[in-house]
């Protein structure tokens, strides 16, 4: 029998468990800076000429701190070893108004861009190239690139990775049905919004295979054939559908009550009558309903259960409406959005909009206010966020001579042919708020 002797005695290892931390902490610093942070320092977006020449003309470029910096500095800071520095911000989102050459050659250095938004320009090499090396893309915007269906193929064909293509939104093409069929590659899409085309919606089927969720397809050519396509293959997923003019009626827009989950409707400009989308405006889940440029009255909106606390947005441009008709507007506790552009609208009509304090988006283009109404209207909303402007007589002598900042955090000014300076020394007049127009887009 062995005795106390022979038996081996445990020796308990001790070791600092901070210790080991602050050495896995230094290993991740070191690879982080190795491997992210001396990229990022290399380029130095924050001190680029390029982007900021972006930013002079009215593009936008939008920063957040890269992902892994962003996880090391959550670690470190737990010890106090936290530092931020905002040259450490690269681009995720850039918006470019007729992008140049050395303005698309500078964007294909950040792989960090995931939302691409270009105005105006068409689709050539540079555009090409520059897609082909954003392999985080998830959105892409094109306006006004007067894009056919070859041009569309190119460019889905030219995407690093289509098949993480989220949203994508074209104005102002020729794209037929045929043509809609190459955005099947991309698996993801949930989102289409095309404003001008030729679509007549025979070529929807070709994607099926996507589980869209918001399809706008405004001044095309959709019929009332085509409605029962899009219930079809998009029924269970779809929740906001605008088809703004298009040659649709009461027959095929009756078929969206197949949408169960549809809460945002745009019919304006087609040949829908308050009676046709009654059932479907009426809903207890339809948060927001977009009328523009209908012959309605306000008798007619007297027709739909709009007076309730879940509708947010409501669009009535074009209406042949006036102050007195704004009388009779429901109560709609939860309006934030509301679209009153071209209609005969004057100071006296906003008082009646006092009766919505929740508004935070307001669109007044073309009509009869003026600025001291808008102002008197900012002082009692709650969160007095966009008012539009645009072709109301106000000019930018208006603007500028104003003695007090508007209390709204965006203006835009559509229509008014302000150049880029004037647009700046607005923004200078006005330092909490943004300015818009004409797709351009001015910051403090």
């Amino acid at each position: 029998m062995a005795s106390s002797k022979d038996k081996p005695v445990a020796v308990p290892v001790r070791r600092s468990r901070r210790r080991w931390i602050v050495v896995v902490l230094a290993v991740v610093a070191v690879c982080g800076f190795v491997f992210v942070l001396y990229p990022v320092k290399r380029l130095r977006p924050r001190d680029s000429v390029v982007l900021k020449a972006i930013q002079d003309r009215g593009g936008g470029v939008f920063w957040q701190r890269p992902f892994w910096p962003r996880m090391i500095g959550q670690y470190l800071n737990v010890f106090g070893l936290n530092h931020y520095d905002p040259k450490s911000e690269v681009p995720f989102e850039v918006t470019i108004l007729n992008a140049t050459r050395d303005e698309f050659a500078e964007v294909r250095r950040y792989r960090s861009i995931v939302h691409l938004g270009l105005y105006g320009g068409k689709v050539d090499d540079e555009l090409l190239k520059t897609l082909a090396e954003l392999p985080t893309l998830v959105s892409l915007s094109l306006y006004d690139f007067e894009m056919t269906d070859e041009d569309l193929k190119r460019v889905v064909d030219a995407l690093r990775r289509p098949q993480d293509l989220q949203s994508i939104k074209l104005r102002n093409t020729s794209i037929t049905d045929q043509g809609l069929s190459v955005l099947s590659k991309c698996t993801l899409l949930f989102m289409i919004d095309i404003d001008g085309s030729r679509i007549q919606g025979t070529g929807l089927s070709r994607l099926s295979s996507l589980r869209l969720m918001f399809l706008t397809l405004k001044r095309s050519q959709l019929g009332d054939d085509a409605i029962p396509k899009i219930v079809a293959q998009w029924g269970g997923t779809l929740r906001q559908i605008d088809l703004e003019g298009n040659p649709v009626t009461d027959a095929g827009l009756g078929k969206l009550v197949g949408c169960p989950g549809l809460y945002v409707l745009g019919v304006g400009g087609t040949q829908a009558t308050p009676d046709g989308v009654r059932e479907l405006v009426s809903r207890q889940t339809m948060s927001g309903v977009m009328f523009n440029d209908l012959p309605w009255t306000m008798q007619d909106l007297a027709k739909f259960n709009i007076s309730r606390k879940g509708l947010n947005r409501l669009e009535l441009a074009g209406w042949n409406i006036n102050d007195d008709d704004l009388k009779s507007l429901p109560n709609m506790p939860s309006l934030t959005i509301l679209d009153l552009s071209g209609t005969e609208i004057t100071d006296a009509g906003l008082k009646e909009l006092a009766r919505f304090p929740t508004l935070s988006i307001l669109k007044l283009d073309g009509t009869q206010v003026t600025l001291k109404g808008v102002a008197e209207l900012g002082k009692v909303l709650t969160t007095p966020g966009q008012i539009s402007l645009g072709k109301t007589g106000i000019t930018y002598k208006d603007l500028i001579e104003l003695p007090t900042p508007l209390p709204y955090q965006n203006i835009v000014l559509d229509g008014m042919g302000l150049t880029n300076e004037e647009l700046r020394s607005l923004v200078r007049k006005n330092p909490k708020c943004s300015i818009k127009a004409d797709d351009r887009f001015f910051m403090p």
